[in-house]
């Protein structure tokens, strides 16, 4: 209706970028109509104008983890700060994105090929690529270290022993930093 065109491939990913539900879509869609006016909508507008859900940016943060870039991982970490997230709730969602690259990386170890971990796991397709990605740059014993140290951290902060954005700082610092 508003002359602006976007390829099949392209809502998909828009789809699974934006927060879930119908407003959320509505909104974002009209955030493109007004930025483009009239065309043919690319990946790097969706990027650039809309709002990409939490679970996209903790997945960005965690990707920014497993390719041992600290400086990307703590501006995420900022960025998700200056718009009040929780740090509980991103040390969670880290907690549960390092739960899902050890579950790739274990599947993927069974031998099992990348079609099969989305139909069992549920993921999407990008996804389990980006932690089959993600899984080359840590051992079994690193992901496991990591989720106890999640743990910890999590009853570190709800017993006051640590300020929350320290503690979820100081797991990105370690787990970004290259050895």
């Amino acid at each position: 209706d508003h002359g602006i065109k976007m390829d099949n491939n392209l809502i998909e990913y828009f789809v699974s970028i934006v927060p879930v539900g119908m407003e959320s879509v509505v909104n974002e869609t009209k955030k493109l109509i007004d930025y483009k006016q009239q065309g043919t909508i690319s990946k790097d507008e969706i990027d650039n104008i809309c709002t990409p859900s939490l679970d996209v940016r903790i997945f960005e943060l965690v990707k920014m983890l497993g390719n041992k870039d600290t400086k990307a991982a703590l501006k995420i970490y900022s960025n998700l700060l200056e718009v009040k997230e929780s740090p509980l709730g991103i040390l969670a969602m880290m907690a549960r994105q390092f739960r899902i690259i050890l579950k790739v990386k274990y599947m993927r170890h069974q031998g099992e090929a990348t079609q099969s971990i989305v139909s069992r796991t549920g993921l999407r397709t990008f996804m389990v690529s980006e932690c089959i990605r993600q899984a080359n740059n840590y051992t079994f014993k690193q992901l496991e270290e990591a989720l106890r140290e999640c743990l910890e951290t999590d009853q570190n902060i709800k017993i006051g022993a640590i300020a929350p954005e320290l503690g979820v700082e100081l797991i990105l610092v370690k787990y970004s930093t290259k050895k």
